[in-house]
């Protein structure tokens, strides 16, 4: 009887080529936090991640779909982990955003926001963003909600949190301060409540 010679399936392959990826979206992570769309190169990127940049190019096509990567994976890591009162939704948010802001090095604790600030007024990058934030932040959010114009209330519920972080992490603004913590915990979580709500 003959028998059958199967083939393995390339299993190191397959990992090795996962492994890479995940090294190369690691390293375009930190440029694009410390640095602008415009500014970062994928040579910068392919140094970083100690690998050639046609193998950049080969996983990610363009620096504009890695930059989408990236976005995308940021997202889903933010994504439920905030814990929600369903009872106090406001307020839950709230609680969880201006906790954030004080705790030490808060431009880490916003990672996707500093991501956003730094490549926001990109023409390119710009589009990007908006697609992204919309997909995997709004369009979630707004089915969760499950109301009449969800979509829009977590529009305006984003340009609070969003201008929040603006005023503490990037224009240090002395008037919202950490001595204030349950005040603007009681105005930011009553302002998205109502939003919910209305």
């Amino acid at each position: 009887m003959i028998k059958e010679n199967k083939k393995e399936l390339p299993t190191k392959k397959v990992h090795n080529a996962a492994q890479t990826q995940k090294k190369i979206l690691e390293a375009a992570k930190k440029q694009f936090f410390e640095n602008s769309y415009e500014n970062v190169a994928l040579r910068k990127i392919a140094a970083a991640s100690e690998i050639d940049v046609a193998m950049v190019n080969r996983y990610f096509g363009s620096k504009e779909n890695l930059f989408k990567e990236v976005l995308s994976s940021v997202l889903k890591e933010k994504k439920n982990i905030i814990p929600i009162n369903p009872q106090k939704v406001g307020q839950s948010i709230a609680e969880y955003i201006v906790s954030e802001l004080w705790k030490k090095e808060p431009e880490k604790n916003f990672y996707l926001f500093q991501l956003l600030l730094k490549s926001v007024t990109s023409p390119i990058a710009a589009p990007i963003i908006a697609q992204i934030f919309h997909e995997e932040s709004i369009i979630p959010f707004s089915i969760l909600l499950n109301s009449e114009n969800s979509e829009l209330k977590v529009g305006i519920i984003s340009s609070y949190i969003l201008g929040l972080i603006t005023v503490v992490t990037a224009l240090k603004s002395p008037t919202i301060s950490p001595e204030h913590h349950s005040k603007i915990v009681g105005i930011l979580g009553k302002a998205i409540q109502d939003c919910i709500d209305s």
